[in-house]
């Protein structure tokens, strides 16, 4: 990490921010490394986390194919929402990603509800404005929670950093 951190701020481009970004690069260096030393409970509570969160997705599916008169197979799409759930994942490395996981519902409609490409093509449409007002929903939490962070930037940093650092072995990471 700080080996690393050091080279990557020796580069000209980046000599200007070098204090900045080499905090910031042995941060994620202790976190990726965090992530390997997790003992296996750790692990099993973010998959049942996962699978829960698939539940949800499935449930909130269904619930919104069925008020638009669709009915849906609950087994076909608890497949297509995990299927799209790495698609998504996927699309962050696509540039643009948005659309994969439209495209992907469409054409796995007729697995999981009997409908034309236009009522697939209505479907992805209508799932994708629950996630989005799922998402909007979230922005009061999240202001509230930018409110509570000091006024100070220096501060506030700390207190992310050191939010998001509980969990971290407090010994520094090696290489």
């Amino acid at each position: 990490g700080e080996r690393r951190a050091a080279r990557l701020a020796a580069l000209p481009f980046l000599s200007r921010h070098a204090e900045r970004l080499g905090g910031r690069l042995r941060w994620w260096a202790r976190c990726v490394a965090a992530v390997g030393e997790l003992p296996l409970s750790r692990w099993a509570e973010a998959a049942a986390l996962s699978v829960l969160n698939l539940l949800v997705l499935t449930a909130s599916a269904l619930l919104t194919l069925r008020a638009v008169g669709f009915e849906a197979a609950p087994l076909g799409t608890l497949f297509m929402q995990a299927l799209t759930a790495v698609a998504s994942v996927a699309g962050l490395l696509v540039p643009g990603g948005l659309g994969a996981v439209e495209v992907l519902v469409v054409l796995l409609f007729p697995l999981y509800a009997e409908g034309s490409t236009s009522d697939a093509v209505f479907a992805a449409l209508a799932l994708r404005s629950v996630h989005l007002a799922t998402l909007v929903l979230g922005v009061p939490a999240m202001s509230w929670l930018i409110a509570t962070l000091p006024d100070d930037p220096a501060e506030r940093e700390h207190a992310l950093a050191g939010a998001l650092a509980t969990d971290l072995d407090a010994r520094p990471v090696e290489g």
